[in-house]
């Protein structure tokens, strides 16, 4: 079973490597959890960092979708783990990565 989940995470993240295309995963219903949007996220950011209308729209969007679909919550707690712990990463797109994590806990998503 680990295995098959491994392969499915791989799947969704290659299917997530843009903003848009995580939506469209979200609306498909192959994403039933922000825990999932999170970790997308992260996989996302390591390699880019969408623009600003893109980022506005994904916020917009899985504030929409999130409460239509009922999307398993995290607690808000857990984004502030991650927001501590990615204060330490190198990489450039970090500080936008944690702009966005931060608009998510403040969004209806969580609340």
């Amino acid at each position: 079973a680990v295995v098959s989940t491994q392969s499915t995470g791989r799947v969704l993240r290659d299917k997530c490597s843009s903003l848009p295309a995580l939506v469209t995963s979200l609306v498909e219903g192959e994403i039933d959890s922000v825990w999932q949007i999170v970790w997308l996220l992260l996989g996302l950011f390591r390699y880019s960092s969408p623009c600003q209308e893109e980022v506005d729209q994904f916020v917009y969007d899985i504030e929409s979708f999130g409460v239509e679909k009922q999307l398993q919550r995290v607690p808000w707690q857990v984004i502030d783990l991650l927001l501590s712990a990615l204060k330490h990463s190198t990489n450039e797109n970090t500080e936008n990565l944690i702009t966005l994590l931060i608009r998510i806990k403040q969004s209806k998503v969580l609340s």
